[in-house]
């Protein structure tokens, strides 16, 4: 069953449900796109059409153009051999490398933030790690929006105090590619890895590397983000594993 919105949605609309500041036109189509292919409702793989994107927004087919060249260049959309622009479906060899690059950069960034995390952040995360818990149904079923938007927050946060802005804008476009496969496999499958269990894990994680900051705890901190970052790289490679499989059926 695909995930997506269907039928007409103006950019009035859109924005009013949207966390998105005063921008112009091409920055807000940009971050309403972005955002839809983060939270799935654009997936993995589907084709998309600038002239129903730009009705469906009620704007003109050059802002979306536009803003479809800036998401290729952040590697979340791309080109087709063939034409057309597409998702970007993750592939094991680019999961590979994304998380190669995460765990470099997470714990960079959570060793600076170390040296001058105050007893507020700290319990800025630990309320953003329990959340994650919150958001697991007891019959094992997730409210994803909500458990995603506060993953990201999380590690936005936990980069974000290190206090170099390039390396969060790097970070935040890694971190928005390997959402793309997790949120596809998410919807789609209750094979291990997307069960009950699993999302609690995922809870405990965060709350390990809380931990480690409030211990002041270099070493158990970047054990601890290499723990939970190969539990989420087995994960999307799942996802890749599953584009693979419904390419070779023509279920994609």
């Amino acid at each position: 069953m695909r995930f997506s919105i269907r039928g007409r949605m103006t950019l009035t609309r859109v924005l009013l449900s949207l966390p998105v500041e005063r921008l112009d036109l091409r920055d807000q189509v940009h971050t309403i796109l972005r955002t839809e292919i983060i939270r799935g409702r654009l997936e993995a793989g589907e084709r998309l059409h600038v002239g129903r994107l730009a009705d469906r927004l009620g704007v003109s087919p050059t802002p979306v153009k536009e803003a479809l060249s800036r998401l290729t260049a952040e590697g979340l959309v791309k080109l087709g051999a063939r034409g057309g622009t597409f998702v970007t479906q993750p592939t094991p060899a680019s999961i590979d490398e994304i998380f190669e690059l995460r765990e470099l950069l997470e714990q960079f960034a959570a060793e600076r933030a170390m040296a001058v995390i105050s007893d507020h952040d700290l319990n800025d995360l630990t309320t953003l790690a329990e959340s994650l818990k919150s958001r697991v149904n007891p019959d094992g079923s997730l409210a994803y929006e909500g458990f995603s938007s506060d993953d990201i927050a999380f590690h936005n946060v936990l980069v974000g105090l290190a206090g170099n802005e390039r390396l969060v804008r790097m970070y935040q476009d890694l971190h928005a590619y390997t959402i793309v496969a997790r949120s596809y496999y998410q919807f789609r499958t209750k094979a291990p890895g997307n069960d009950v269990d699993s999302r609690i894990r995922v809870y405990h994680e965060h709350m390990a590397i809380v931990a480690a900051l409030r211990a002041n705890d270099a070493a158990a901190l970047r054990a601890a983000i290499t723990e939970h970052l190969t539990a989420v790289r087995r994960f999307s490679h799942r996802a890749a594993a599953l584009f693979a499989t419904q390419a070779l059926s023509g279920d994609s």
